[in-house]
């Protein structure tokens, strides 16, 4: 059976980097407002931070795009050597957001198989986009990646778990889960959680996402059956957010 979503390799800044400023907006936000950005690179300062590592997008196309992806490339590979990173094998993180009207939202990182991704109008495949993919801001992203040692993606993936039977059990399992971090995100951006997942609470994962995927192929042969139409393509994931930055990827 196609999963589509798996553990993946992760890296997080090791104990006693500040996460408050190593954590930054995704790069496709306040592109109209560079004070915003600039406001950032204020707080960060000197200190270790995702923003040396991304392109915002108010600089792309701009006089500072070439300087900026030579240092994106610059600080990846500085990162690497001053050993900053604890990398963790074939994971998962249970992630709770909560932002700043206090309204809490959750989530699983991991991994999405790009060979079950297509982002073409039409697209029959297990991952696929919720509206038209640009191709034209394409080459922008490959542009940062080209040559790039590290990934920093900021994908959001949809599933419509009508049942509550991935995500949500998760939340009962994060006592017995090692807390990964915990703070306040800059700027009025609310507070993260992440909970490393261990292999029991995985496995529990991966079998829900498998019995949601039987459901879905269930309910296909179903219109065969009393539409006799033509075979319904089983969708599992949609690609809420950075769907760029996924096609880029693929």
């Amino acid at each position: 059976m196609k999963r589509g979503f798996c553990p993946v390799d992760i890296i997080l800044p090791k104990k006693g980097i500040d996460m408050s400023k190593w954590s930054v907006i995704a790069c496709d936000q306040f592109t109209s407002e560079p004070e915003y950005w600039e406001k950032v690179e204020e707080l960060v300062g000197d200190n270790p931070s995702a923003l040396r590592m991304i392109l915002p997008e108010v600089y792309l196309d701009g006089p500072e795009e070439e300087k900026r992806l030579v240092n994106i490339r610059y600080f990846m590979e500085k990162y690497i050597e001053e050993d900053i990173f604890e990398e963790y094998k074939n994971a998962m993180i249970y992630v709770e957001r909560t932002d700043s009207t206090g309204k809490m939202r959750a989530g699983i990182v991991g991994g999405i198989d790009l060979e079950q991704y297509d982002y073409h109008k039409g697209s029959h495949s297990l991952v696929r986009a919720t509206e038209a993919t640009l191709v034209e801001r394409i080459p922008a992203r490959i542009r940062v990646r080209r040559n790039a040692p590290m990934e920093i993606p900021h994908i959001m993936i949809l599933i419509d778990d009508n049942k509550k039977s991935i995500v949500e059990p998760v939340a009962g399992m994060k006592d017995e889960s090692k807390l990964l971090y915990d703070f306040d995100l800059m700027l009025g951006g609310g507070h993260i959680r992440g909970y490393l997942l261990g292999e029991s609470e995985q496995a529990k994962i991966l079998a829900a996402i498998d019995q949601m995927h039987l459901e879905e192929a269930r309910k296909a042969q179903q219109v065969i059956a009393d539409r006799k139409a033509d075979v319904p393509s089983v969708l599992l994931y949609c690609v809420g957010d950075g769907k760029h930055s996924l096609s880029s990827a693929k």
